[in-house]
């Protein structure tokens, strides 16, 4: 928020959408991309039965930033929702997807060091 110009604890006092808001957003929506395709290659090491829903999970999660970035990266005037539709197309491709084997991504894409352990 600062490289944006705004002061994050005057804006805690009048959140209101804005251009320099709009940047802000879309920057941590494209980071949050970066990581959910990070995400998407470790998920098929879990165990098979915790897979579904944590794609799940990742997939609603997506689905509400791709809703924000609609509406011009506007994350205050209004909640951003995953319609129902999209909800189950979400659940068929995370049961879908959990039925991966392993992704041979992970050694291209190391865990981050905030993640490593």
């Amino acid at each position: 928020m600062h490289d944006e110009g705004l002061d994050p604890n005057a804006w805690l006092v009048r959140p209101a959408h804005s251009p320099a808001l709009a940047r802000v957003v879309q920057r941590l929506l494209q980071h949050a991309d970066t990581l959910y395709a990070r995400g998407d290659a470790g998920m098929a090491c879990l165990p098979r039965r915790c897979r579904p829903g944590i794609r799940l999970a990742r997939h609603l999660y997506a689905g509400i930033g791709d809703e924000v970035a609609r509406r011009g990266h506007d994350a205050v005037s209004s909640r951003a929702v995953v319609p129902v539709a999209a909800k189950g197309r979400a659940l068929k491709q995370a049961l879908v997807a959990s039925l991966d084997p392993p992704s041979s991504a992970l050694a291209v894409a190391p865990p981050l060091p905030q993640t490593a352990y």
